[in-house]
């Protein structure tokens, strides 16, 4: 079950269930701890294959974005909680009818890699480039040491093995789409992948509300300079975004809107 979902630029509320769960908080319903809200789950206005599951702000509201394909589901990032991760692939197999296939991986922070083992337990491949896996292990080890005991049982002990993919791009065909992932190394992480998808970018946490990542502590030990992932993201050949994701921003943008530009 979800909530109502807070503002989110371009996205429309899944209307009856929230309709329902408005009526039961009317009627005295106790309301559910930070630990246990449910999160949130609405389509795209524009273009209703694309839909969006953000977690409640105990695990950070963080997204998990769903493709629609004929066949299937592909998801794009597996959440910081396990059980965020089973309430996101839930929900949105319930919406559509269809089971995620898919799961991809952006980059190696704890909200994009965390809830893979729930999307293996469910039969779904879970895909990353050979660069973002290879740091996925140090990680881990270190964001484990920062939160396991705050959030365990409900934090994986290890991380999950990932499917990865070499080189600079890949062409992925899943539930009946094709989708381009782009490696394109050092960011606010030490490697980022892009999801380019019919005008669509999901660009993990390198977008976010008027501003791009081009720094960290993860990417200023490569030499990294700048936003220098945009030339590699985009060129050749050119592309505009219609769309972009990023963890806890809530930015939706297309040309001609009046919101924020990622």
């Amino acid at each position: 079950m979800f909530r109502l979902p807070r503002a989110f630029p371009g996205f429309a509320c899944l209307g009856l269930a929230c309709l329902a769960l408005a009526a039961l908080a009317g009627c005295g319903a106790a309301p559910a701890s930070p630990r246990t809200a449910p999160g949130t789950l609405s389509r795209f206005e524009s273009d209703p294959r694309v839909i969006v599951y953000t977690s409640n702000d105990w695990s950070f509201s963080t997204h998990t974005f769903f493709l629609e394909g004929r066949d299937g589901l592909v998801a794009i990032d597996t959440q910081f909680l396990p059980s965020a991760a089973a309430e996101a692939r839930a929900g949105a197999e319930a919406l559509t009818g269809k089971r995620v296939v898919v799961a991809l991986v952006l980059h190696p922070n704890p909200d994009k890699f965390n809830g893979a083992g729930t999307f293996l337990a469910g039969g779904a491949r879970v895909l990353t480039s050979a660069a973002v896996a290879e740091r996925v292990p140090a990680v881990h080890a270190q964001r484990k040491a920062k939160f396991f005991a705050t959030y365990a049982p409900d934090y994986p002990a290890e991380a999950a093995p990932l499917e990865t993919f070499e080189g600079p791009e890949h062409l992925l065909e899943a539930a009946g789409l094709r989708l381009r992932l782009r490696a394109v190394g050092p960011g606010c992480s030490g490697a980022h992948v892009l999801v380019d998808w019919e005008g669509h970018v999901f660009g993990g946490d390198l977008v976010a509300a008027g501003t791009t990542a081009g720094s960290s502590s993860a990417s200023s030990t490569t030499g990294a300079r700048g936003p220098s992932w945009l030339g590699r993201a985009w060129a050749p050949p050119p592309r505009t975004p219609r769309a972009a994701a990023s963890r806890t921003w809530r930015t939706a943008w297309r040309p001609g809107s009046r919101g924020p530009r990622p």
